[in-house]
This record gives structure tokens, sequence and C-alpha cells, in this order.
């Protein structure tokens, strides 16, 4: 039995080393890991310099909770300055009202354990007093896994879309006006 529990990026990939090494896949946990860490560097050596956009990403919707963990630094190397949350420590609770007097320019949507669909979904009752997009959480913000540097591509490009290309991932923009915006 393994026990993990990392809280920040740097955890995460010594999470996959460690992972391989038990596996006997010791090459390979090297490879995914330096995939991982190339790709933060080629988006944020894409971004370096821009204007960060104020960010609010929302792990959960009722009540919102602050993005926490690594998903701070995902932020902060695509080129966003994160509101509410803060690198290596836990998401918390927090209100709609806090959120939204901190002024974020965007807001994430990407609550744990939520496809895109689901969470744009859950979000529709929200007005939103500025621009919003509901990613998928589950599948590149909240599981400890090589994705996450796939996410972090996703948010360099919503953050800067003119530096960074869409390479694919889902995400629904949300609010009144988005639809027909997208």
């Amino acid at each position: 039995m393994v026990s993990l529990d990392p809280r920040t990026f740097g955890d995460v990939v010594d999470t996959v080393r460690l992972l391989a090494r038990k596996l006997g896949a010791v090459d390979r946990g090297a490879e995914v890991a330096a995939q991982m860490l190339d790709t933060i560097e080629w988006v944020s050596s894409r971004v370096r310099g821009m204007p960060p956009p104020r960010v609010f990403f929302a792990e959960w919707l009722e009540p919102p909770f602050c993005a926490g963990h690594w998903l701070p630094e995902m932020i902060e190397w695509a080129g966003g300055e994160d509101v509410l949350g803060r690198p290596g420590e836990p998401s918390h609770a927090t209100t709609w009202e806090t959120v939204f007097a901190l002024d974020p320019e965007l807001i994430i949507v990407g609550p744990c354990g939520f496809g895109v669909e689901d969470a744009a979904a859950r979000a529709e009752a929200i007005e939103w007093p500025c621009r919003a997009v509901a990613v998928d959480g589950d599948g590149y913000f909240s599981r400890p896994a090589p994705r996450l540097a796939d996410g972090v591509r996703q948010l360099a490009q919503l953050f800067h879309p003119d530096a960074v290309p869409d390479f694919g991932l889902p995400a629904i923009p949300l609010g009144a006006g988005a639809r027909a915006r997208a």
C-alpha cells in the first residue's frame, strides 16, 4: 500500500515518479514527469510578461470553494492571478459576495468530481458579474495526475488566447449573452 497526499504541483510530479518506481517503470515515470514540466515551461514562456487577469477558480459552487493545493500554481504558470486561493493550501469555502467583491475578470467553474457539462448545468442559475466559463474540473484540475499539465495549457488559453492556441479541451461559456458570444 502506498499513501499519497500531494499538495503542490511539484508533489504531483514526485508522485508520478514514486508510482513509477513502485511499478518498476522508472524510465516511463521520468518521461511522464519531464513531459509535465516541459508543458509548464512551454506555457509559462508563452505568457511571461503579459498582464495577469484576476481569476477565481470555483472548485465547488454551493458554497463556492476557492482553488487549493496545486491549482493556484497552475493559474500563476498560465499567466493569471488567483484572487483567493493560495499555493499548497487546501481550498476553502467562501461566499459569492466575497468572490464578486474581489473583482475577478474571469471566473472558472470546475467543480471537483464533475465534467464540463455538469459544471455548466450546476452554474446555470448564477448571475456572473464578469466573464465566466465552465471546464472539466474532474479531468484536468482536481485529480493529481499528469493531465494537470493540460489544465495549465487550457488556463493559459483562457487567459491569453492570442499567446496560447486552443488545443481542444472542453469549455462552456456561462451567463447571459455567453451563448450568443460562443
